[in-house]
Protein backbone atom coordinates (compact mmCIF):
# COMPACT_ATOMS: atom_id res chain seq x y z
CA UNK A 1 0.00 0.00 0.00
CA UNK A 2 2.54 2.57 0.80
CA UNK A 3 4.54 1.43 -1.97
CA UNK A 4 1.47 2.09 -4.50
CA UNK A 5 0.84 5.66 -2.60
CA UNK A 6 4.86 6.34 -3.25
CA UNK A 7 4.82 5.42 -7.25
CA UNK A 8 1.45 7.78 -7.61
CA UNK A 9 3.20 10.12 -6.45
CA UNK A 10 6.13 10.14 -8.09
CA UNK A 11 4.12 9.99 -11.24
CA UNK A 12 2.75 13.26 -10.54
CA UNK A 13 6.09 14.98 -9.96
CA UNK A 14 7.40 13.91 -12.53
CA UNK A 15 4.46 14.79 -14.44
CA UNK A 16 4.21 18.78 -12.57
CA UNK A 17 8.16 18.66 -13.64
CA UNK A 18 9.46 19.25 -9.98
CA UNK A 19 12.93 17.76 -9.30
CA UNK A 20 12.69 18.39 -5.79
CA UNK A 21 9.28 17.01 -5.48
CA UNK A 22 10.69 13.93 -7.64
CA UNK A 23 13.65 13.39 -5.72
CA UNK A 24 11.35 13.58 -2.61
CA UNK A 25 9.11 10.62 -3.94
CA UNK A 26 11.90 8.37 -4.84
CA UNK A 27 13.83 8.87 -1.63
CA UNK A 28 10.76 7.71 0.03
CA UNK A 29 10.19 4.79 -2.30
CA UNK A 30 14.20 3.67 -1.76
CA UNK A 31 12.68 3.83 2.05
CA UNK A 32 9.68 1.43 1.47
CA UNK A 33 12.28 -1.35 -0.82
CA UNK A 34 14.75 -1.07 1.92
CA UNK A 35 11.75 -2.09 4.46
CA UNK A 36 11.04 -4.54 2.23
CA UNK A 37 14.39 -6.22 1.55
CA UNK A 38 14.81 -5.28 -2.15
CA UNK A 39 18.26 -3.43 -1.86
CA UNK A 40 19.05 -2.95 -5.97
CA UNK A 41 15.88 -1.35 -6.44
CA UNK A 42 16.20 0.67 -3.81
CA UNK A 43 19.60 1.35 -5.20
CA UNK A 44 17.93 2.28 -8.32
CA UNK A 45 16.03 4.89 -6.91
CA UNK A 46 18.54 6.79 -4.92
CA UNK A 47 21.27 6.91 -7.85
CA UNK A 48 18.76 8.89 -9.76
CA UNK A 49 18.30 10.59 -6.35
CA UNK A 50 21.74 11.45 -6.37
CA UNK A 51 21.46 12.88 -10.11
CA UNK A 52 18.38 14.87 -8.63
CA UNK A 53 20.50 16.76 -5.85
CA UNK A 54 23.79 17.36 -7.71
CA UNK A 55 21.89 18.99 -10.22
CA UNK A 56 20.02 21.76 -8.29
CA UNK A 57 22.46 21.52 -5.32
CA UNK A 58 19.65 20.14 -2.48
CA UNK A 59 21.89 19.87 0.58
CA UNK A 60 18.39 18.16 2.07
CA UNK A 61 18.56 15.63 -0.42
CA UNK A 62 21.97 14.82 -0.38
CA UNK A 63 21.67 14.78 3.44
CA UNK A 64 18.91 11.76 3.41
CA UNK A 65 20.68 10.06 0.09
CA UNK A 66 24.05 9.59 2.25
CA UNK A 67 22.05 8.08 4.90
CA UNK A 68 20.30 5.84 3.24
CA UNK A 69 23.03 4.64 1.03
CA UNK A 70 24.72 3.76 4.39
CA UNK A 71 21.61 1.98 5.71
CA UNK A 72 21.97 -0.24 2.61
CA UNK A 73 25.67 -0.69 3.07
CA UNK A 74 25.26 -2.09 6.48
CA UNK A 75 22.30 -4.19 5.81
CA UNK A 76 25.03 -6.17 3.22
CA UNK A 77 27.83 -6.21 5.44
CA UNK A 78 29.97 -3.53 3.60
CA UNK A 79 31.55 -1.88 7.22
CA UNK A 80 34.11 0.49 4.85
CA UNK A 81 30.95 1.52 2.76
CA UNK A 82 28.61 2.22 5.58
CA UNK A 83 31.33 3.86 7.86
CA UNK A 84 32.11 6.11 4.83
CA UNK A 85 28.39 7.26 3.95
CA UNK A 86 27.69 7.43 7.73
CA UNK A 87 30.53 9.93 8.12
CA UNK A 88 29.67 12.00 5.32
CA UNK A 89 26.07 11.99 6.02
CA UNK A 90 26.94 13.28 9.74
CA UNK A 91 29.40 15.52 8.21
CA UNK A 92 26.61 17.07 6.33
CA UNK A 93 24.24 17.28 9.00
CA UNK A 94 26.59 19.15 10.94
CA UNK A 95 27.06 21.92 8.08
CA UNK A 96 23.63 22.38 8.17
CA UNK A 97 22.34 21.52 11.70
CA UNK A 98 20.09 19.24 10.40
CA UNK A 99 17.79 17.90 13.10
CA UNK A 100 15.10 17.00 10.72
CA UNK A 101 14.14 15.76 7.15
CA UNK A 102 10.67 15.18 5.26
CA UNK A 103 10.11 11.27 5.80
CA UNK A 104 12.33 10.81 9.33
CA UNK A 105 12.03 7.83 10.88
CA UNK A 106 13.26 7.59 14.84
CA UNK A 107 14.14 3.99 15.11
CA UNK A 108 16.27 4.33 11.91
CA UNK A 109 18.38 7.62 12.76
CA UNK A 110 17.98 6.59 16.68
CA UNK A 111 20.52 3.26 15.52
CA UNK A 112 22.69 5.69 12.74
CA UNK A 113 23.26 8.03 16.00
CA UNK A 114 24.26 4.70 17.74
CA UNK A 115 27.08 3.90 15.62
CA UNK A 116 28.20 7.13 14.53
CA UNK A 117 28.98 7.78 18.30
CA UNK A 118 30.41 4.52 18.56
CA UNK A 119 32.81 5.37 15.70
CA UNK A 120 33.20 8.65 17.32
CA UNK A 121 32.09 10.52 13.96
CA UNK A 122 30.53 13.98 14.43
CA UNK A 123 30.13 13.26 18.39
CA UNK A 124 28.98 17.12 19.28
CA UNK A 125 26.59 16.89 16.10
CA UNK A 126 25.05 13.63 16.57
CA UNK A 127 24.56 14.01 20.58
CA UNK A 128 22.67 16.78 19.76
CA UNK A 129 20.59 15.52 17.31
CA UNK A 130 19.53 12.82 19.84
CA UNK A 131 19.11 15.39 22.57
CA UNK A 132 16.73 17.73 20.29
CA UNK A 133 14.73 14.66 19.05
CA UNK A 134 14.72 12.27 22.34
CA UNK A 135 16.01 9.75 20.59
CA UNK A 136 16.20 5.85 22.24
CA UNK A 137 17.45 3.00 20.74
CA UNK A 138 15.81 -0.30 21.02
CA UNK A 139 18.24 -1.79 22.75
CA UNK A 140 19.68 0.71 25.52
CA UNK A 141 23.09 1.55 24.65
CA UNK A 142 24.77 0.61 28.48
CA UNK A 143 28.24 -0.03 26.69
CA UNK A 144 28.26 3.48 25.21
CA UNK A 145 29.61 6.24 27.94
CA UNK A 146 29.26 9.04 25.04
CA UNK A 147 25.51 8.67 24.18
CA UNK A 148 24.03 11.98 25.58
CA UNK A 149 22.27 10.05 28.47
CA UNK A 150 19.45 12.00 30.51
CA UNK A 151 21.50 10.93 33.29
CA UNK A 152 24.81 9.21 33.98
CA UNK A 153 25.69 7.57 37.57
CA UNK A 154 28.99 6.95 38.40
CA UNK A 155 29.65 3.88 41.46
CA UNK A 156 33.19 2.86 40.78
CA UNK A 157 35.65 4.55 42.81
CA UNK A 158 33.59 7.57 43.81
CA UNK A 159 30.09 8.91 43.51
CA UNK A 160 28.85 10.85 41.08
CA UNK A 161 25.41 12.48 38.76
CA UNK A 162 25.61 14.11 35.56
CA UNK A 163 22.42 15.33 34.12
CA UNK A 164 21.88 16.30 30.76
CA UNK A 165 26.27 15.90 30.71
CA UNK A 166 26.63 18.52 33.84
CA UNK A 167 28.02 17.51 36.79
CA UNK A 168 25.55 17.39 39.99
CA UNK A 169 26.53 18.78 43.05
CA UNK A 170 24.59 18.37 46.89
CA UNK A 171 24.67 20.33 49.63
CA UNK A 172 23.02 19.53 52.88
CA UNK A 173 21.72 16.91 54.91
CA UNK A 174 18.23 17.06 52.81
CA UNK A 175 20.04 15.22 49.90
CA UNK A 176 21.81 12.34 52.27
CA UNK A 177 18.42 10.15 52.60
CA UNK A 178 17.29 10.32 48.40
CA UNK A 179 20.59 9.67 47.52
CA UNK A 180 21.10 7.06 49.93
CA UNK A 181 18.40 5.54 48.33
CA UNK A 182 19.81 5.77 45.08
CA UNK A 183 22.80 3.90 46.03
CA UNK A 184 21.03 0.79 47.51
CA UNK A 185 18.80 0.91 44.13
CA UNK A 186 21.98 0.55 42.13
CA UNK A 187 23.85 -1.86 44.75
CA UNK A 188 20.54 -4.39 44.20
CA UNK A 189 21.49 -4.43 40.56
CA UNK A 190 18.39 -1.55 39.93
CA UNK A 191 15.96 -3.30 38.13
CA UNK A 192 12.45 -4.31 39.97
CA UNK A 193 13.99 -4.17 43.37
CA UNK A 194 11.32 -5.21 46.18
CA UNK A 195 10.09 -1.86 48.38
CA UNK A 196 10.91 -4.38 51.43
CA UNK A 197 14.60 -4.43 50.86
CA UNK A 198 14.98 -0.94 49.89
CA UNK A 199 13.47 -0.08 53.52
CA UNK A 200 15.46 -2.82 55.53
CA UNK A 201 18.93 -0.83 54.34
CA UNK A 202 18.00 2.92 54.86
CA UNK A 203 15.22 2.44 58.12
CA UNK A 204 16.17 -1.22 59.23
CA UNK A 205 14.44 0.09 62.60
CA UNK A 206 11.09 1.51 60.93
CA UNK A 207 7.99 -0.50 60.77
CA UNK A 208 4.43 -0.59 58.85
CA UNK A 209 3.29 2.77 58.09
CA UNK A 210 6.13 4.83 58.80
CA UNK A 211 8.56 2.84 56.57
CA UNK A 212 5.78 3.28 54.19
CA UNK A 213 5.99 6.80 54.06
CA UNK A 214 9.63 7.05 55.04
CA UNK A 215 9.96 5.27 51.16
CA UNK A 216 7.86 7.40 49.44
CA UNK A 217 8.97 10.88 50.85
CA UNK A 218 12.40 9.62 49.95
CA UNK A 219 11.50 8.35 46.06
CA UNK A 220 9.54 11.52 45.62
CA UNK A 221 12.88 13.95 47.35
CA UNK A 222 15.01 11.62 45.03
CA UNK A 223 12.47 12.51 42.08
CA UNK A 224 13.08 15.79 42.47
CA UNK A 225 16.99 15.69 43.39
CA UNK A 226 17.71 14.32 39.16
CA UNK A 227 15.24 15.91 37.62
CA UNK A 228 13.84 13.34 35.76
CA UNK A 229 10.36 11.24 36.24
CA UNK A 230 11.17 9.14 34.08
CA UNK A 231 14.23 7.70 35.61
CA UNK A 232 12.58 6.10 38.65
CA UNK A 233 10.02 3.18 37.71
CA UNK A 234 7.41 1.88 40.55
CA UNK A 235 5.45 -1.10 39.92
CA UNK A 236 4.03 -3.26 41.70
CA UNK A 237 6.10 -2.40 44.78
CA UNK A 238 8.91 -2.47 42.81
CA UNK A 239 11.59 0.07 41.95
CA UNK A 240 13.55 0.14 38.75
CA UNK A 241 16.12 2.55 37.22
CA UNK A 242 14.94 2.90 33.53
CA UNK A 243 18.06 1.60 31.60
CA UNK A 244 16.78 4.14 28.17
CA UNK A 245 17.51 7.22 29.93
CA UNK A 246 20.13 6.50 32.63
CA UNK A 247 23.67 4.86 32.14
CA UNK A 248 25.24 3.86 35.34
CA UNK A 249 29.14 2.77 35.07
CA UNK A 250 28.74 -0.80 36.52
CA UNK A 251 25.73 -1.16 34.11
CA UNK A 252 28.27 -0.86 31.28
CA UNK A 253 31.33 -2.28 32.92
CA UNK A 254 29.63 -5.56 32.88
CA UNK A 255 27.79 -5.74 29.40
CA UNK A 256 31.45 -4.52 27.83
CA UNK A 257 33.11 -7.82 30.04
CA UNK A 258 29.71 -9.83 28.91
CA UNK A 259 30.73 -9.30 25.17
CA UNK A 260 34.41 -9.84 25.50
CA UNK A 261 33.96 -13.01 26.77
CA UNK A 262 31.61 -13.85 24.17
CA UNK A 263 34.09 -12.97 21.06
CA UNK A 264 36.55 -15.00 23.21
CA UNK A 265 34.34 -18.08 22.96
CA UNK A 266 33.93 -17.47 19.50
CA UNK A 267 37.81 -17.28 18.97
CA UNK A 268 37.77 -13.83 18.21
CA UNK A 269 41.02 -12.87 20.40
CA UNK A 270 41.29 -9.49 19.18
CA UNK A 271 38.49 -8.02 19.89
CA UNK A 272 37.97 -9.49 23.13
CA UNK A 273 41.06 -7.62 23.94
CA UNK A 274 39.45 -4.64 22.74
CA UNK A 275 36.66 -5.22 25.34
CA UNK A 276 38.94 -6.07 28.04
CA UNK A 277 40.40 -3.41 27.93
CA UNK A 278 37.40 -1.08 27.58
CA UNK A 279 36.22 -2.83 30.44
CA UNK A 280 39.17 -2.44 32.32
CA UNK A 281 39.58 1.93 31.39
CA UNK A 282 36.40 2.06 32.66
CA UNK A 283 37.50 0.83 36.57
CA UNK A 284 38.27 3.61 38.04
CA UNK A 285 37.77 2.31 41.44
CA UNK A 286 36.22 0.27 44.77
CA UNK A 287 32.01 0.17 44.01
CA UNK A 288 30.88 3.05 46.54
CA UNK A 289 34.48 3.09 47.48
CA UNK A 290 33.85 5.97 49.77
CA UNK A 291 31.02 4.30 51.73
CA UNK A 292 32.61 1.49 54.13
CA UNK A 293 29.54 1.38 56.46
CA UNK A 294 27.20 0.41 53.82
CA UNK A 295 26.86 -3.29 54.56
CA UNK A 296 24.78 -3.72 51.23
CA UNK A 297 27.10 -2.36 48.87
CA UNK A 298 29.86 -5.42 50.23
CA UNK A 299 28.55 -7.81 47.87
CA UNK A 300 28.19 -6.13 44.71
CA UNK A 301 31.93 -4.31 45.67
CA UNK A 302 33.85 -7.51 46.12
CA UNK A 303 32.14 -9.14 42.95
CA UNK A 304 33.22 -6.16 40.77
CA UNK A 305 36.45 -6.00 42.03
CA UNK A 306 36.92 -9.78 40.81
CA UNK A 307 35.63 -9.40 37.12
CA UNK A 308 37.90 -6.55 37.23
CA UNK A 309 41.23 -8.90 38.73
CA UNK A 310 39.49 -11.64 36.14
CA UNK A 311 39.98 -9.07 33.57
CA UNK A 312 43.20 -7.62 34.67
CA UNK A 313 44.73 -11.76 34.58
CA UNK A 314 43.06 -11.59 30.99
CA UNK A 315 44.85 -9.14 29.39
CA UNK A 316 48.31 -9.82 31.07
CA UNK A 317 48.56 -13.16 29.88
CA UNK A 318 47.18 -12.48 26.46
CA UNK A 319 50.06 -9.43 26.20
CA UNK A 320 53.01 -11.68 27.41
CA UNK A 321 51.66 -14.14 24.43
CA UNK A 322 52.25 -11.36 22.15
CA UNK A 323 55.52 -10.74 23.64
CA UNK A 324 54.22 -7.49 24.54
CA UNK A 325 55.83 -7.81 28.30
CA UNK A 326 55.97 -4.27 28.97
CA UNK A 327 52.40 -3.97 27.87
CA UNK A 328 51.73 -6.87 29.95
CA UNK A 329 53.53 -5.81 33.51
CA UNK A 330 51.19 -2.54 33.19
CA UNK A 331 48.04 -4.60 33.95
CA UNK A 332 50.10 -6.85 36.28
CA UNK A 333 51.05 -3.86 38.12
CA UNK A 334 47.59 -2.27 38.31
CA UNK A 335 46.15 -5.95 39.25
CA UNK A 336 48.67 -5.81 42.72
CA UNK A 337 47.50 -2.31 42.96
CA UNK A 338 44.02 -3.11 43.27
CA UNK A 339 44.59 -6.48 45.29
CA UNK A 340 48.17 -6.51 46.49
CA UNK A 341 47.18 -10.45 48.01
CA UNK A 342 46.89 -11.49 44.50
CA UNK A 343 50.17 -14.02 44.76
CA UNK A 344 49.69 -14.93 40.91
CA UNK A 345 50.39 -11.06 39.70
CA UNK A 346 53.40 -10.73 41.33
CA UNK A 347 54.66 -14.03 40.18
CA UNK A 348 53.27 -12.77 36.32
CA UNK A 349 55.25 -9.25 36.37
CA UNK A 350 58.45 -10.82 38.24
CA UNK A 351 58.28 -12.95 34.78
CA UNK A 352 58.11 -10.44 32.62
CA UNK A 353 60.48 -7.95 34.72
CA UNK A 354 62.85 -11.48 33.45
CA UNK A 355 61.93 -11.69 30.28
CA UNK A 356 63.12 -7.92 29.33
CA UNK A 357 65.98 -8.25 31.83
CA UNK A 358 64.88 -5.99 34.47
CA UNK A 359 66.29 -8.51 37.23
CA UNK A 360 66.47 -5.95 39.63
CA UNK A 361 62.76 -4.77 39.55
CA UNK A 362 62.11 -8.36 39.52
CA UNK A 363 63.49 -8.85 42.59
CA UNK A 364 61.75 -5.69 43.72
CA UNK A 365 58.52 -7.24 42.79
CA UNK A 366 59.67 -10.65 45.36
CA UNK A 367 60.56 -8.76 48.45
CA UNK A 368 57.21 -6.60 48.40
CA UNK A 369 55.51 -9.82 47.97
CA UNK A 370 57.03 -11.04 50.61
CA UNK A 371 56.69 -8.09 52.65
CA UNK A 372 52.60 -7.91 52.02
CA UNK A 373 52.19 -11.23 52.53
CA UNK A 374 53.65 -11.42 55.72
CA UNK A 375 52.56 -8.46 57.33
CA UNK A 376 48.56 -9.62 56.07
CA UNK A 377 48.94 -13.83 56.68
CA UNK A 378 52.18 -14.04 58.46
CA UNK A 379 52.71 -16.38 55.70
CA UNK A 380 55.64 -17.28 53.21
CA UNK A 381 55.79 -17.01 49.60
CA UNK A 382 54.62 -20.26 47.77
CA UNK A 383 56.57 -22.39 45.86
CA UNK A 384 56.15 -21.08 42.41
CA UNK A 385 56.90 -17.38 43.57
CA UNK A 386 60.23 -18.97 45.19
CA UNK A 387 60.81 -20.80 42.62
CA UNK A 388 60.59 -17.48 40.45
CA UNK A 389 63.01 -16.19 42.57
CA UNK A 390 65.56 -18.45 42.82
CA UNK A 391 66.05 -18.33 39.30
CA UNK A 392 66.22 -14.85 39.14
CA UNK A 393 69.00 -14.94 41.42
CA UNK A 394 70.81 -17.64 39.61
CA UNK A 395 70.24 -15.63 36.41
CA UNK A 396 71.71 -12.88 38.17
Amino acid sequence: SASAHAEKALDLAIEAGSPFHEGLCRFRLAQILIKAGSFDEAEDHLRQVYVICSGMGSKNIEFQYLLYKAIISDARGDARSFEDFLRKAMALGRQQWYMNYDGWESSVISDLCLKALEAGIEVAYVQELVRKRGLIPEAPPLHLESWPWALKIQTLGRFGLIRDGKPMHFQGKVQKKPIEMLKALIAFRGREVGEEAIVDALWPEALGDASRSAFSTTLQRLRKLIGNETALILRDGRLSIDPRHCWIDIWSFERILIEGEENLRKGHTEDATGFFEKAVALYRGDFLAGDSTYSWAISPREHMRARFIQAIGRLGRHWEEQGAFDKAAEYYQRGIETDDLAEEFYQCLMTCYQRQGRRAEALAVYRRCRETLSATFGVEPSPRTEAIYKELKQSA
